[in-house]
């Protein structure tokens, strides 16, 4: 049975005291509430990951293999630390502890163990990402200058712990080129002698241009895979890291290497305007291994090159870090925020009273009414 405009209003009015009275007590609580509970301030901080200077040898022909040409500075081509990374960090275990130790929290907290002291903070630290890299930090605390002191300490041991020897990012960068490198070096053995060995057997011709795109889209498709592979290695350090972000990663990773597979299966013939099939075959086995070469040398260059730049920031221990806006005393409180609260339960007061009018009037009309009653009760059995 459909109730009408006019008996809505009707129940309401009838009902009107309920109402009334139901809204004032919920509001006068929730200010009772919002002037009991201790205010929190919120200190933020704009952090980004730093791009350290260096100055490149002059063997390195980065130009051949279409990375920027070397000016006075030089931004890191491969190995790049995503800001989502930093992020993950700044709330893992490694750096809350050092703040709980620096700041005496456990005293602070009242808490008797450092996890409890930890889900405090938790809950206290926020990390948002920004545009152009830039990651924001907020610190929530009932006294101002804690939060403004701690959101400012937040850098300073993210820097220690980054170029500390136990989990040095550079030094990890280092270790994990190296390998990078011999592994490198010995597929360019194998394809040298290849190559000599034919070109002992044959006379050669000039390669076409579209074997070198076909060789820069491999080799792009392999910086993105070692770039993940560092980034999955670094994140891992830290175990109580989330493990969505290293699942993403390793999801990225199948994806390359699908496509590498799924390049290579296809063939060099796939890519190219003059299929292979009007070359003779001995052409197209020297293309195949002159490509593989080419690639392999771009790939040795590259990663040499990123190889020096961690071996020189390692042993400098240069900073990770660079704070683009220190923390400054929170003026205004982040909660209780009084306005909001009072709003919110001023409209769920409303809201619960009307639907407490309805439920009285229902009420009422079953007690009146047998046949009301009689069919409530035959759908309660069903």
């Amino acid at each position: 049975m459909e109730l009408s405009a006019i008996e809505l209003l009707v129940v309401i009015l009838k009902r009107f005291k309920l109402i009334f009275f139901l809204t004032i007590s919920i509001v006068f609580f929730s200010v009772i509430l919002s002037l009991v509970l201790p205010p929190k301030y919120e200190a933020e901080i704009i952090i980004m990951p730093k791009r350290l200077e260096y100055i490149p040898r002059d063997s390195l022909q980065l130009s051949k293999i279409g990375l920027p040409i070397p000016s006075h500075t030089y931004y890191l081509p491969i190995l790049t630390t995503p800001s989502n990374l930093y992020a993950e960090i700044i709330r893992s275990a490694a750096v809350l502890d050092r703040l709980i130790y620096q700041f005496d929290l456990k005293k602070y907290y009242k808490k008797k163990y450092v996890e409890d002291v930890r889900k405090e903070l938790y809950r206290d630290i926020h990390v948002r990402l920004g545009q152009s890299g830039l990651v924001f930090v907020y610190v929530t605390n009932k006294s101002r200058s804690m939060a403004r002191d701690m959101a400012n300490q937040i850098p300073v041991i993210l820097n220690q712990l980054l170029v500390s020897e136990d989990s040095n990012i550079w030094g990890s960068m280092e270790e994990f080129l190296v390998n990078k490198l011999v592994n490198i070096e010995d597929s360019i053995r194998k394809v040298e002698k290849k190559l000599e060995l034919f070109k002992k057997r044959y006379t050669l011709v000039e390669i076409d241009e579209d074997l070198e795109n076909y060789t820069r889209m491999i080799y792009d498709l392999e910086l993105k895979r070692l770039n993940l592979e560092f980034n999955k290695k670094l994140l891992l350090n830290f175990s109580d890291s989330s493990l969505f972000l290293i699942k993403h990663i390793e999801q990225e990773l199948r994806a390359i290497n699908n496509q590498i597979k799924k390049i290579k299966s296809e063939g060099l013939n796939h890519y190219l305007k003059f299929p292979f099939n009007y070359i003779p075959s001995i052409y197209s086995d020297y293309v195949n291994l002159q490509n593989e070469y080419d690639f392999l040398v771009s790939l040795y260059e590259a990663v040499f090159y990123e190889y020096q730049y961690a071996k020189l920031m390692h042993n400098k221990q240069m900073p990770i870090i660079s704070v683009i806006k220190e923390a400054e005393l929170p003026e205004k409180r982040s909660s209780p925020q009084r306005k909001k609260m009072v709003i919110f339960s001023f409209i769920i007061a409303v809201y619960l009273g009307i639907i407490m009018a309805f439920l009285l009037e229902f009420f009422e009309k079953v007690r009146s009414d047998p046949r009301v009653l009689k069919l409530w009760k035959k759908l309660y059995r069903l």
